[in-house]
């Protein structure tokens, strides 16, 4: 299987207020909007280079709370009302992830974004910069959130810098509807890892993925991320998460009943069958695994 040309990533074309500028924006206005931590309780305690947040940026809300509500069971809180809001995510009694209104987008222009733990979001920013990446507005203190700010890397994934205010989530085995994993598609594979590799990351030996080569990126030893490396000018570079799922077959099934698309169906030359890639009906890419 050739998973470069079944990518659901496209070059970035949403709008420069994406992640850092749609949140930041929000307590700026007449109406505070808080952003909550991502470890709940507190934890003081960091992993760096974990991916510890993800936030869906949407041009429709609406229309995504419906899909993620009937597909993985989640469900929403909003923080305020008005054209400008926030809106949690939580699976079980946790707090997994957010969503965020992006004003300029239209159509199908959606994108989940991670977040990744750093010790010092400000160097990270200039380190992506230094290498010929974008920053998305200067880094930001979010309140409840702490400080972050979203860039896109060299090779044009978009992803966020963030010191968590109260520390990072413990690490604990995925749940149905949690996220487990994440892997960043490029199609510049020894460009990435070297980028990666700036930020702390180290990779692990060659694997074999299909006809892809797949690298794990690695902090202290322990697996953070996946790298799959894609055939050059077939799709644009992005980081794609992962939800569990207790029966793979019953949610495909049903992404197709709520509108979405199977991109990448399960496949033994992909994760050994046991996950496909869908994407939701605002425009916005993920896979669907099973532990």
């Amino acid at each position: 299987m050739n998973l470069s040309r079944r990518s659901p990533h496209r070059s970035l074309s949403l709008s420069a207020a994406l992640l850092a500028l749609a949140v930041a924006s929000a307590g700026c206005g007449p109406m505070e909007v808080r952003v909550p931590r991502v470890a709940q309780p507190s934890t003081g305690k960091f992993q760096f280079g974990k991916f510890v947040w993800f936030d869906l940026v949407t041009s429709d809300v609406e229309a995504a709370k419906r899909f993620y509500g009937e597909l993985f069971g989640w469900r929403f809180s909003d923080l305020a009302e008005g054209d400008v809001r926030y809106t949690v995510v939580i699976n079980g009694s946790r707090m997994i992830a957010g969503i965020v209104t992006d004003p300029e987008a239209s159509g199908s222009e959606s994108l989940w974004v991670g977040s990744i733990s750093v010790p010092d979001v400000d160097r990270a920013a200039e380190q992506t910069r230094e290498a010929g990446g974008v920053i998305h507005g200067p880094p930001e203190e979010l309140k409840d959130r702490g400080r972050t700010t979203f860039v896109t890397d060299p090779q044009g994934a978009g992803v966020a810098f963030l010191r968590a205010s109260g520390g990072d989530p413990p690490d604990r085995e995925p749940e149905p509807g949690d996220f487990g994993w994440v892997e960043l598609w490029t199609p510049d594979l020894a460009g990435s890892l070297a980028f990666y590799a700036s930020l702390g990351y180290t990779a692990g030996g060659l694997q074999i993925k299909g006809d892809e080569p797949y690298r794990v990126l690695k902090v202290a030893g322990e697996p953070q991320a996946g790298v799959v490396g894609l055939e050059r000018g077939d799709a644009g570079a992005g980081w794609l998460p992962y939800v569990a799922v207790e029966d793979l077959a019953a949610t495909l099934a049903k992404v197709d009943e709520l509108r979405g698309q199977v991109v990448v169906d399960p496949d033994p030359e992909f994760a050994e069958g046991r996950a496909a890639v869908i994407v939701d009906p605002t425009g916005a890419a993920l896979a669907v695994f099973v532990p």
